[in-house]
């Protein structure tokens, strides 16, 4: 049996999840910045190692596979030095939302997903034993 190539759904996904989470990566690094309650701020740091883990992972999935790695956001795109924009309950609403749009963006793929490795990727980060 050939090798089996990564679907149009699973690159897609990943390719849109890679993008997102650069994103959230910029937007995280802030909120730890601005951040004054110390329980929050533990879950922004949570979520900044997870969404920096993910995106490696499919950074490493895209290099095995001959993919290029998308042009995500940067440092450039953020200034942590800027006055603090947002209330530390908008950050944990920011965080519950992010997290629910993941949890069904991941779940659809997971069902139509054919390699084994992607389903598992997937399944990790839905915590799916």
């Amino acid at each position: 049996m050939g090798k089996i190539y990564l679907t149009s759904n699973e690159i897609g996904t990943m390719w849109t999840q890679y993008i997102q989470n650069s994103l959230y990566i910029q937007i995280l690094k802030y909120f730890l910045e601005t951040v004054e309650d110390n329980k929050i701020k533990e879950l922004i740091q949570d979520s900044l190692i997870l969404s920096e883990r993910i995106n490696n992972e499919i950074k490493s999935v895209f290099e095995h596979e001959d993919i290029p790695i998308p042009h995500g956001f940067n440092d450039q795109d953020v200034n942590l030095k800027a006055e603090k924009l947002f209330l530390d309950p908008f950050m944990i609403q920011f965080l519950e939302h992010t997290l629910k749009a993941g949890v069904i963006a991941h779940g659809s793929t997971l069902i139509v997903s054919r390699r084994k490795d992607i389903r598992q990727f997937l399944q990790k980060q839905l915590r799916i034993p």
